[in-house]
């Protein structure tokens, strides 16, 4: 019986100005197959269509339906800069 062993991929760390740090496997590739930027667009656009169904349910005029305006306008802005 033959065991074969297979090593973790050696991970290359770059680390941002920002101070954020980008894992990417020894093919170059971001871990989980998901660049940060696409990631942050998912992100922005779920919270958009959430806040979105937020404001539409509550009644306009009230503070909960400003505030699920406001979440909204900051998310779709968000979600079109990570677009670009």
């Amino acid at each position: 019986m033959t065991v074969i062993l297979e090593r973790t991929p050696p991970v290359t760390t770059i680390s941002h100005s920002s101070g954020n740090v980008t894992e990417l496997d020894r093919n170059g590739h971001y871990m989980f197959g998901v660049s940060p930027i696409l990631l942050g667009h998912i992100c922005a656009g779920t919270l958009g269509l959430l806040s979105g169904t937020a404001a539409i349910s509550f009644r306009k005029g009230s503070r909960r339906h400003a505030l699920a305006g406001k979440i909204f306008v900051a998310s779709m802005l968000t979600m079109a800069v990570a677009a670009v």
